[in-house]
């Protein structure tokens, strides 16, 4: 519940008290629903019934944090999925383009979140397997991303190649630490 309140006097001395409660769940409205005249609420809903408003939220309005958060994305792929699909409405794209540039960029959006959650497991410093484990993961990324160098151009190949760079930092001293267990593609 966020509220906002005035307590400016109107007509016989009621206080002009406003809350704007969010119900993502639409648990409160039925609070507000019985025959107590003395609030006067307005519901607004995306698919509103009788006596309500429908709920129009410009884009603008909040940012990519805040629209997360109000509809409880979750980490793995609805917030990833959710930041897309406000970047294509800003970009007044109705439909998602599907070329080869939207596809990496997916993709290394992919790897960014499974990276953050490596990071935070601990994963890359952990006891053996898990290290070996990640080193496995980010030299099939970089497998699969050298190829789309060639298919690039201009500031998205020089990101790109920079990208695969620091993964090759990262693999070098972990493949002479796992050298004889180690099997490249």
């Amino acid at each position: 519940m966020v509220p906002g309140t005035s307590w400016k006097k109107n007509n016989a001395n009621q206080p002009n008290a406003r809350f704007i409660v969010l119900d993502p769940n639409g648990e409160y409205s039925r609070a507000f629903s019985g025959e107590d005249t003395t609030l006067k609420a307005q519901i607004f809903k995306v698919d509103p019934g009788m006596g309500e408003f429908p709920l129009h939220v410009p884009i603008w309005f909040w940012n990519s944090a805040e629209w997360c958060s109000f509809t409880q994305a979750s980490m793995k792929t609805q917030k990833p999925l959710l930041i897309q699909a406000l970047r294509n409405v800003r970009d007044g794209e109705t439909e998602p383009s599907a070329n080869q540039s939207t596809e990496i960029r997916r993709y290394l959006r992919t790897l960014i979140i499974t990276l953050r959650m490596e990071k935070n497991s601990g994963s890359p410093w952990a006891p053996f397997p898990k290290p070996k484990s990640f080193l496995d993961k980010i030299e099939k990324w970089r497998v699969t991303i050298e190829p789309w160098l060639n298919s690039l151009e201009g500031d998205e190949q020089s990101a790109l190649s920079e990208f695969c760079s620091m993964i090759e930092e990262l693999c070098i001293p972990r493949r002479e630490r796992y050298a004889h267990t180690c099997v490249f593609g």
